[in-house]
């Protein structure tokens, strides 16, 4: 394949792929799923933000300067608690929110921020991830079974001093060393 003919089969594709987004955004719309976005944006995904309260209606709206000054992390809670309970939030909606709320001005990095902090987040059980893509407050889910409990502190070690000092091994008993008099069987 030539490099015309693999440029107009890209512009081809582009088409379909145009075509299905909007197929599958009339599916969701029918069905009541889906993001509530129509067109394409920089993150591949559609733009336009209708969002939904927790209610089901209605729009919550990002003010300008919204996260800035906040960390990744801190501006990701932020924006989920903005959102409501029962309304959970995909990675291009954050990185979205990320930039009209002044925090990035760079779509790109707004969206590996986002995932870089959601990772973070997920570790430290403060959110939870609610089906494929999706991300809710772990305190929206009290009953899932992965509350935030505080992690258990490691045991103190022993410190290790010199060349022949050991560490036993749990359930086995360290055995004692013979002494020079048992070794040559003196009685005395």
């Amino acid at each position: 394949m030539n490099h015309d003919d693999l440029a107009e089969n890209l512009a081809q594709w582009r088409d379909q792929y145009a075509k299905i987004g909007k197929l599958i955004a009339a599916a969701e719309a029918i069905l009541g799923e889906g993001d509530g976005f129509e067109d394409d944006d920089e993150f591949g995904e559609p733009a336009g933000p209708v969002k939904r309260s927790s209610s089901g209606g209605g729009s919550k709206k990002i003010a300008p300067d919204e996260f800035v000054g906040m960390s990744a992390t801190d501006a990701v809670r932020a924006y989920l608690d903005k959102m409501g309970k029962g309304n959970p939030q995909g990675p291009q909606d954050m990185a979205r929110a990320f930039v009209e709320g002044g925090r990035e001005h760079d779509a790109a990095k707004a969206y590996n921020n986002v995932r870089e902090a959601l990772k973070r987040l997920s570790k430290n059980r403060q959110i939870k991830q609610v089906r494929r893509g999706m991300w809710g407050l772990m305190s929206w889910y009290p009953n899932s079974g992965s509350a935030a409990a505080p992690k258990k502190a490691p045991a103190p070690s022993k410190p290790v001093t010199g060349k022949k000092a050991t560490v036993p091994l749990p359930g086995k008993p360290k055995k004692a060393k013979p002494t020079l008099s048992e070794v040559l069987g003196d009685d005395e």
